[in-house]
């Protein structure tokens, strides 16, 4: 491979990685929003029951029976739909590639996720761990793959999510 090659393979990557993640994200906002926290505090941020359902301010169950709700979307939809976490599934971020650049939903010079050449090459790698897991597993798997986002302080962010008015509005529901 000559160096254009492999610098055209490192791209594809990356942009493969800002296609991946954002679909994966993609999917969580179709959660509805109390879903979608008990989803992020219960299988991504692995917090337990006890510890998610008091930031979320609603009783254990309460969180317990949304954390399964959102679990059964989330693998429902990628049992269905997603060739990453069913290799008979039609859809692959990879053939999205050509399509979603021309379309301009991905810009080559305005990467919103793709910026680790490293986590992105490795991302083969995850797949086959990804694919031994059971189902309900492999959706949190393809999750927490995801690169680590810059967030100038998590604890802050995670403070003032809680804290504005959309959680309060989320807890109701």
């Amino acid at each position: 491979m000559n160096l254009e090659e492999i610098k055209s393979t490192i791209l594809d990557s990356i942009l493969f990685q800002e296609i991946r993640v954002g679909c994966t994200l993609g999917m969580l906002l179709c959660l509805d929003r109390p879903h979608r926290l008990a989803y992020i505090l219960g299988e991504i941020l692995e917090m337990d029951g006890n510890e998610a359902s008091a930031i979320l301010g609603v009783r254990p169950v309460t969180f317990r029976k949304r954390l399964e709700r959102a679990r059964a979307q989330i693998v429902d939809f990628m049992q269905a739909r997603c060739g990453l976490a069913n290799a008979r599934n039609a859809c692959r971020c990879r053939r999205r590639l050509k399509q979603a650049v021309e379309r301009k939903r991905v810009d080559r010079q305005n990467l919103l996720f793709g910026h680790d050449p490293e986590n992105a090459r490795a991302f083969s790698k995850v797949l086959v761990n990804i694919r031994q897991l059971e189902e309900t597993q492999r959706a949190v798997a393809l999750f927490r793959s995801h690169p680590e986002y810059a967030v100038p302080n998590f604890t802050i962010a995670v403070r003032d999510l809680l804290n504005s008015s959309g959680v309060a509005r989320a807890n109701k529901t």
